[in-house]
């Protein structure tokens, strides 16, 4: 097996471990500031803000993999 395809299967092993543990905090999170919406607000807002970094995080993991899981696959 190539160097270049080991490359890419473990970028994405290592991309989809990233972005698992990202999901999953964002949905504890999610749960969070809901639970703490009515009580506490202000407890409400700092997960809601960790809600949306954790889903920017998701998002940046997902679409830098893809773009270098591509261009790993290319050949000069």
């Amino acid at each position: 097996m190539q160097l270049r395809t080991l490359a890419r299967y473990g970028l994405v092993v290592f991309g989809g471990l990233l972005a698992g543990r990202r999901s999953v905090d964002a949905l504890r999170t999610w749960r969070e500031w809901h639970r703490w919406a009515l009580t506490d607000p202000s407890a409400a807002d700092l997960y809601r803000t960790n809600f949306w970094v954790d889903v920017v995080i998701l998002v940046l993991t997902l679409g830098i993999v893809g773009l270098l899981y591509r261009s790993l696959g290319r050949r000069s």
